[in-house]
């Protein structure tokens, strides 16, 4: 029924997403076990699905995970030519990779004799081995393989050569990002990847997935204003010309504040700086003020959390120690009291800003999420510091 109101909500529409991805509990209870495996029950609801879409003119796409995650050589020949798979990877940069997807993520067991490798995966207990595949999988995957690495997205070279259409799926955001920056610099790696991917094997094209938020129960990712410098970039990656979306600034300039950004997004500290540029670049903008201040407020976000956080931690590494004196932890108490009042201060600027544009809960969260934790935890250390003050009087005072 969801299938049907979906169709005819969009009768100008050539293609129907199902989804189809992830479904982990397939043949679980005994009654669909009777059905046969996993993939058995996942291409028999399949097919009922593609007969929906069919009747109605629509061209199926479905997320390939499950297809990799249960590969079977043979297995997928009657449905290449009535439905467009769409592998996903949200991570994947360069020319080769450490990891596949294919019976679930796998690592090459040949990692294993030289573990000083400073490129070596993750590896654990849990951990699932290429070699452990099945033989004619593993023949089907072996022109992607380079000793202990793969082909970087081999899943779509070889979902091409099995004769499929393809749309890939890269992202814009994904799961749990967080509330403040994107991880900008690993997105348009990612996004260089994927482009390559399509250009080699002549495929249709890239999807820029956007999550507002990993789950259901995760907290809200960062909002979709954040989004266009990652936007603009994948679209011109993919052959598209497109105009510059901030316009009286040099690009070169967006480019490289943009990257720093990313960078202090994993490990550089100067959001403070790139936001004290923004502010004095946005004069020059023509269009998309809008935009421009949200990113300049989070890049200020992003610096008051920093600074938040570094203040926290200065009293957890102290707390056991009773060498500190009391003007230390006045010093401590005063730096908490301005990034209190800096809190309180950007949340009222953030508040004004983004509500111009966003409302409701998901919006309450995000709020919450931006400065409350923060704000909280400062409280706390703030009475610890009084306490710690009050003993370190007292006991110097003694001596």
């Amino acid at each position: 029924n969801m299938l049907e109101q979906v169709i005819k909500a969009h009768p100008d529409s050539k293609y129907i997403h199902l989804g189809m991805d992830e479904t982990h509990s397939l043949a679980t209870c005994p009654s669909c076990r009777k059905k046969g495996d996993v993939l058995e029950v996942f291409l028999g609801w399949l097919e009922e699905l593609i007969v929906i879409a069919e009747a109605h003119g629509k061209t199926p796409i479905i997320w390939s995970d499950m297809l990799e995650d249960h590969f079977r050589v043979g297995r997928f020949d009657d449905i290449k030519d009535r439905v467009i798979l769409s592998p996903w990877d949200y991570c994947t940069t360069g020319k080769r990779t450490t990891i596949l997807r294919i019976g679930g993520d796998r690592v090459s067991k040949k990692w294993l004799e030289k573990p000083e490798d400073p490129a070596s995966p993750p590896i654990s207990s849990n951990s699932s081995f290429l070699e452990d595949v099945a033989p004619s999988t593993l023949e089907s995957i072996k022109p992607y393989l380079h000793d202990r690495e793969v082909d970087s997205l081999f899943q779509v070279d070889l979902w091409n050569d099995l004769g499929f259409r393809l749309l890939g799926a890269g992202f814009i955001r994904a799961s749990a990002d967080y509330d403040l920056l994107p991880r900008y610099n690993l997105i348009a790696e990612s996004a260089t990847c994927w482009a390559d991917a399509i250009e080699r094997t002549g495929q249709l094209g890239l999807i820029g997935t956007s999550w507002a938020r990993g789950t259901t129960f995760c907290p809200p990712n960062f909002n979709i204003d954040l989004c266009w410098p990652s936007i603009a970039d994948q679209s011109r990656k993919l052959g598209m010309k497109i105009n510059r979306f901030w316009p009286g600034i040099p690009a070169a300039t967006v480019k490289r504040i943009i990257a720093t950004l990313g960078r202090c997004r994993d490990d550089w500290a100067l959001e403070g700086d790139i936001a004290a540029e923004m502010e004095l670049l946005a004069p020059d903008l023509t269009a998309h003020r809008y935009e421009w201040d949200s990113l300049t407020i989070i890049a200020h976000s992003a610096a008051l959390r920093r600074r938040a956080r570094a203040v926290i931690e200065e009293v957890d590494y102290f707390y056991p120690s009773f060498r500190p004196v009391a003007s230390e932890w006045q010093r401590r108490l005063d730096d908490q009291k301005s990034v209190l009042q800096e809190i309180t201060i950007l949340r009222k600027r953030v508040k004004k800003h983004f509500a111009k544009r966003y409302h409701g809960l998901h919006f309450e969260e995000w709020m919450r999420n931006l400065f409350d934790l923060d704000e909280a935890r400062l409280k706390d250390v703030a009475r610890i510091s009084r306490d710690k003050k009050k003993k370190a009087k007292a006991l110097y005072s003694s001596r």
